[in-house]
């Protein structure tokens, strides 16, 4: 799982967030043991964010994720929402602060990270679309004195969430107004393969709702944009229905979305995977996501989007070689220790998705595999079809160099410890480190280092090199 910048908040956010809406409903309408299966299968496979709202199941999500959370070791990011009562909105922050006050305890946490308008916005209070007209909020009231952006900034201020967002339904003219403010750290967009408007504009012909210049908007503030309705109901997703398919959009009534579903892939065909995958790749590839929040209704379906995951990195990785690069080097970063995963799970949640990336990489002359944290599971993958395997041998709990150089004949990197002794050390420590692993290995020690460290001690790596007889170009 790869993660990308949350807007201007400063968190990273994995490319998929958890969502726990009403119409994929796993955290609605399964069973407890499928709703915990699916959350830790989630977080293994390191998502870190999870989207819920009081209207979920009018609450059965939150009070699920209230006790979920407690049977996990993970901490991930928790977002909810606020739908205010339109019909009276003479105290529209009374109205935020008794929403939150009860989503917390539902939730069982002292706060969230991110709290968000759920009410679609236009530009008066009741307009749009007879689906929105119920909840519609006018612009005027989400930024006028003691309205919604007020609302939550309170909620801030008592510490009850970190950032605050809306969520860009409703006119394009008064959601990017509302962005545009510079009072929201992020907006749920609406964005798939037959809804582009909010990142391409509104093209010839087109009779769907209209939401150009969202993304944009989001863009010129710096306010994350999280992907919502990825496979519009399912429809982009499968040709069957399971009758929680809700219509939030103007001219996407559910015989026209299935019309307009059929037409894509008439066109793209498998190309870029199942229906799923390809929806979801559709909003990984713009990067103005932040990320993509998908619903599911059964395990599988979390298996199918980590496999979009993964082969949207193996085409990168053959871009990559296609450039000129000579190699790959390839992280399984904090999942391969078993502090994250135990050796099993990551076997059965981890490899499959290794090993899709791997084939793509096969053709290149030198990759290199590295395994991130300390009591890592390296050993458990040196069957992996790489030239030479990365990590830190004076790590705690990990393999040493001649542990590996036992169980394989391919190269071996390591051997200097990057934290300390390139960093804080000094030539002469550097110098012990090398010559210890040239004892162990006879190769050359090979340190790759985030930090800033001395010339003099990459001057005492090189030295080692020197002693092999290898001139740099062939190191």
């Amino acid at each position: 799982m790869k993660t990308r910048e949350f807007g201007r908040t400063g968190l990273r956010v994995s490319e998929l967030v958890f969502g726990g809406g009403f119409v994929g409903g796993i955290l609605v309408h399964a069973d407890d043991e499928t709703k915990l299966k699916a959350l830790r299968r989630a977080l293994q496979a390191g998502i870190n964010w999870i989207d819920t709202a009081p209207l979920y199941g009018q609450g059965k999500s939150e009070r699920a994720l209230g006790w979920l959370l407690e049977e996990v070791e993970e901490t991930p990011y928790l977002s909810t929402k606020v739908q205010l009562d339109t019909g009276d909105l003479s105290d529209i922050p009374g109205q935020i602060e008794r929403s939150v006050e009860a989503s917390l305890e539902r939730l069982q946490r002292d706060s969230v990270d991110l709290l968000q308008l759920h009410n679609p916005i236009y530009a008066e209070t009741g307009g749009g679309t007879a689906v929105a007209s119920g909840a519609a909020i006018g612009i005027d009231e989400v930024l006028r004195q003691d309205g919604v952006a007020d609302g939550l900034e309170r909620m801030r201020a008592q510490g009850l969430t970190r950032f605050i967002g809306l969520t860009a339904l409703g006119e394009a003219g008064a959601i990017r107004e509302a962005i545009g403010s510079g009072r929201f750290d992020s907006a749920q967009v609406y964005h798939n393969l037959i809804n582009p408007t909010a990142a391409r504009g509104l093209p010839a012909g087109y009779s769907g709702h209209d939401f150009t210049g969202v993304i944009e908007a989001c863009r010129s503030v710096g306010a994350a944009v999280m992907n919502i309705r990825v496979l519009a109901a399912g429809v982009l997703a499968t040709d069957a229905r399971h009758g929680r398919e809700v219509v939030i959009t103007r001219g996407s009534e559910i015989p026209l979305e299935e019309k307009r579903a059929h037409a894509v892939f008439d066109r793209l065909g498998t190309e870029y995977g199942t229906r799923a995958q390809t929806a979801l790749r559709f909003g990984l590839a713009n990067p103005d996501v932040a990320c993509v929040i998908f619903g599911l209704a059964e395990l599988s379906h979390l298996e199918e989007a980590l496999g979009a995951i993964a082969e949207t990195i193996g085409e990168y990785a053959e871009a990559c070689l296609d450039a000129g690069a000579s190699g790959i080097f390839y992280a399984a970063v904090e999942w391969g220790s078993s502090e994250f995963i135990s050796g099993e799970d990551y076997d059965r949640f981890g490899r499959p998705y290794d090993e899709k990336i791997l084939e793509a990489m096969a053709v290149a002359p030198f990759n290199v595999l590295h395994v991130c944290r300390n009591n890592n599971h390296l050993p458990r993958l040196l069957d992996y079809p790489v030239a030479a395997f990365h990590w830190d041998a004076r790590g705690e709990a990990n393999p040493s160099l001649s542990d590996i150089r036992a169980l394989t004949d391919r190269a071996l990197m390591g051997g200097v410890d990057h934290r300390r002794t390139m960093r804080r050390g000094g030539p002469a420590d550097v110098g012990t480190e090398a010559a210890e692993a040239l004892d162990e290995t006879g190769l050359c020690p090979s340190q790759i280092s985030q930090f800033i460290c001395h010339q003099s001690n990459l001057r005492i790596i090189d030295a080692a090199r020197e002693k092999l007889g290898l001139p740099p170009e062939k190191v």
